[in-house]
């Protein structure tokens, strides 16, 4: 009788995946560039392939695992530089990850569930609740070159949430037989690297938030149109902020979105 593959019955419970590629393990363990001194911080480990491997290179390894199953099996280990917080890191609290990492800089490494990427994206990225080192992050392969293309066909909201702090770029790509139970897409992994841009004042954020999430409600709009919703005459606005009136969302850069956020006439 062939023997049954536990893993299975949690995967579909939670949505996951789990990574089985020592190829693949290998790749994301290089791209997170951990040494001796590092505290990783991994959403979603799973049964703790990659966990493990980063346990015998970082400081710290500070897991968030959704079921609790694979969380206590975690937990029982005994590997010291483990901390395991069983849990949804999407309802964390914020000063509870504070407390959980301290302050200073994080390198994150996630296998992110499908269906759930986009908003650990942005609170990672996005809402930045912690300093992030670099962040090496799998997803589903279309939502990947989306996260990793401003200014492209493939643009949307998210693509400037996660790029309007960070550096993205596509790594490479995983394909469905590197897991179990396999998905029915390629999967990739990208890199995010914090950018050196001035600091935004948070009115220049609130700014910019709102108005990705305007222009992007109405993509196949003119911007000249799509921003009727935040003020009567963006047109001078847009010319103030070297951009053609004429032009559709994703044709913009993160830098020229950052323009329009410090120029907004109407952002109150």
């Amino acid at each position: 009788m062939k023997r049954r593959d536990n893993s299975l019955a949690m995967g579909r419970k939670w949505g996951q995946h789990f990574l089985r590629s020592q190829a693949v393990i290998e790749k994301i363990i290089k791209a997170g560039e951990i040494s001796a001194t590092e505290t990783i911080l991994e959403i979603g480990p799973g049964e703790g392939v990659l966990t493990y491997e980063m346990c015998r290179q970082a400081g710290a390894v500070h897991v968030f695992e959704i079921d609790p199953e694979l969380a206590e099996k975690l937990r029982q280990s005994g590997v010291e530089n483990l901390f395991v917080h069983q849990g949804d890191f999407l309802e964390a609290e914020l000063e509870t990850l504070r407390t959980t990492v301290g302050d200073a800089p994080v390198t994150v490494v996630a296998n992110l569930p499908y269906y759930i990427t986009a908003p650990i994206l942005q609170r990672l990225l996005w809402q930045r609740p912690l300093p992030i080192r670099r962040a090496v992050l799998m997803m589903q392969d279309e939502v990947a070159r989306r996260v990793c293309g401003p200014a492209s066909k493939e643009a949307g909201a998210i693509t400037y949430f996660a790029n309007a702090f960070f550096h993205t770029s596509y790594l490479f790509k995983v394909p469905p037989g590197s897991f179990s139970p396999p998905p029915k897409v390629n999967s990739a992994v990208i890199l995010a690297s914090p950018s050196d841009m001035e600091p935004p004042t948070s009115q220049q954020v609130k700014f910019f938030e709102r108005i990705v999430a305007t222009v992007f409600r109405t993509r196949r709009k003119q911007l000249a149109r799509s921003l009727r919703a935040i003020t009567p005459e963006p047109t001078q606005w847009l010319e103030q902020s070297e951009i053609d009136p004429k032009r559709r969302p994703e044709t913009l850069t993160v830098q020229e979105f950052w323009r329009l956020a410090r120029n907004c006439p109407h952002c109150e």
